[in-house]
């Protein structure tokens, strides 16, 4: 399955590319605006004037959608393609550059997804020479040429929160940890379609949060309820709390 498009038909991919999320879902799980996530899904148009004459430009999404370019729902591989557009922002990357990088990463590890394990394990020094053999641009190149630093402050934080199927050779990515795989709570589109759940369970946090506020934030009666551990209860409070801050 060396061509990306023959992977669109597997279920795997029609699991993970589903449209779990609302726009406003997927930017609170990724901590960003809603009108930023809507920017970086679907693109924009906008104005601007020369000479005393107004002109028009539209800009192109930075997040590839392998179906309707136009749509309001986010999937899972959406999500983490998200995360990883801020990681890039969030480590002084402008948007300009974040599309040159992608672009060509795209060129290169064969996949609209940076939601891969191609991204996050392929060896420095195999991108390197991938992109000298077949004359990149230099922008991917200039990213991992960065070495370590560029490496551990970019790529792995994310690759680290993540797990990835190893049925396609594509590696994408099966279910993420939003606090770490040392958390309690897991994001998986096979369970719960795809909301953050306690692990090992389909209980949800934002089920746990609102018998939390229904019962005067009282933890025990919480723990009692569900069944759950009052560090559980507490992981998924915190949780909810961090993405409507």
């Amino acid at each position: 399955m060396n061509n990306f498009r023959d992977l669109e038909n597997t279920e795997i991919y029609r699991t993970l590319n589903a449209p779990y999320y609302t726009l406003a879902q997927a930017s609170r799980l990724c901590g960003v605006s809603k009108g930023r996530a809507s920017r970086w899904l679907r693109g924009y148009d906008y104005t601007y004037d020369v000479a005393g004459e107004t002109r028009s430009r539209s800009q192109h999404s930075i997040v590839e959608r392998v179906f309707d370019q136009g749509s309001a729902s986010v999937s899972f591989l959406e999500l983490i393609d998200l995360l990883f557009v801020k990681r890039f922002l969030d480590n002084n990357y402008t948007l300009q550059k974040i599309r040159k990088v992608f672009n060509e990463a795209r060129r290169y590890l064969s996949t609209p997804h940076f939601a891969s394990a191609k991204f996050y394990i392929f060896g420095k020094e195999t991108i390197l020479d991938d992109t000298r053999e077949q004359g990149g641009s230099g922008d991917l190149l200039a990213l991992f040429s960065g070495g370590q630093q560029a490496m551990r402050e970019i790529v792995n934080p994310i690759g680290l929160t993540i797990d990835f199927e190893d049925i396609t050779e594509f590696g994408l990515a099966e279910r993420w940890y939003p606090q770490g795989k040392k958390g309690h709570i897991i994001v998986d589109p096979k369970i719960s379609f795809g909301q953050p759940t306690i692990i090992g369970t389909r209980i949800t946090t934002d089920n746990i949060f609102d018998l939390y506020l229904g019962e005067n934030k009282e933890t025990h009666t919480v723990s009692k309820w569900f069944g759950l551990p009052a560090a559980q209860i507490n992981s998924a409070v915190a949780f909810e709390q961090s993405i409507y801050a």
